[in-house]
């Protein structure tokens, strides 16, 4: 398993969980954006399927 967000190549948050995780976890993290872009999401699970998200921020 595993899940991945990053700020377009820069990774933000990687995590892999063990084995004694929920079904389906709440992911939550923080961080500062310094520049605009886009934010994607990447989440594998232990069956090998993926799912991915993105979404565009802005700042300033």
């Amino acid at each position: 398993m595993l899940f991945e967000a990053r700020l377009g190549d820069t990774p933000l948050f990687v995590w892999e969980p063990g084995i004694s995780i929920s079904q389906n976890p709440y992911i939550e993290f923080t961080f500062l954006a310094r520049e605009s872009g886009e934010v994607r999401f990447f989440w594998r699970d232990d069956t090998g399927q993926t799912l991915t998200a993105k979404k565009p921020i802005t700042v300033g």
